[in-house]
């Protein structure tokens, strides 16, 4: 966080569910001179948001008060995605009226390893394979055949900023064929893609993924 941005400002407040934010921030923002103060979800939080100029917050939780915060100077988003923030506005031809960052960046390490998890479970009929054991029932006539090597797959990825390029090296280390899909026509990005398509190219990605 760039505490330049709040030297305006004493306070920043805090609009978010992850467990010891607050906690984090003020450890880390020791001697910036500045109140780390929190909003509680009690029904009162437009109160304590109305007087907000600088305000690190969830993305969905503080979309209901954007309208009524006035004093907002810089709001920077728990997120890597700031779509919801950004879709209010442009939903009420309103120009974002603060300065608006997001957390990207963060997320890339975790995000990938969470898809290759789910990958694996599918394939290897995990979940299925749980229920039976808990059971107590010997399941494996009901899969035989049925697993596929994950070299075979071919993973769409939409998206290839910096969570798509990471699912995607991560696919590639286990010889997946990687199909991304962007918005831009090209894109520098695309290291661990076999094929690469502007989004005009979806269904094509989405008829060739497993």
């Amino acid at each position: 966080i760039n505490t330049e941005k709040a030297t305006s400002s004493s306070v920043v407040h805090v609009l978010c569910s992850t467990p010891r934010m607050v906690q984090v921030l003020r450890t880390h923002l020791t001697g910036a001179d500045l109140e780390v103060r929190e909003v509680e979800m009690n029904g009162k939080e437009s109160d304590e948001l109305r007087n907000a100029e600088v305000l690190i917050a969830e993305p969905s939780l503080v979309v209901p008060f954007l309208n009524d915060m006035p004093k907002l100077k810089w709001m920077q988003g728990t997120w890597a995605g700031v779509d919801k923030v950004l879709h209010h506005f442009k939903s009420q031809g309103k120009n974002l009226p603060f300065v608006l960052t997001r957390l990207g960046g963060q997320f890339s390490t975790e995000m990938a390893e969470y898809v290759i998890a789910n990958i694996l479970a599918n394939e290897r009929h995990l979940f299925t394979l749980h229920q039976r054991q808990a059971e107590r029932t010997w399941a494996h006539a009901e899969f035989k055949g049925s697993t596929r090597p994950l070299s075979s797959l071919t993973v769409g990825v939409l998206g290839v900023g910096d969570i798509g390029s990471e699912v995607a090296r991560c696919c590639k280390q286990f010889n997946m064929t990687v199909v991304g899909v962007g918005f831009r026509a090209r894109s520098e990005r695309l290291q661990f893609f076999d094929e690469y398509r502007d989004v005009s190219g979806l269904d094509y990605m989405l008829t060739c993924s497993d």
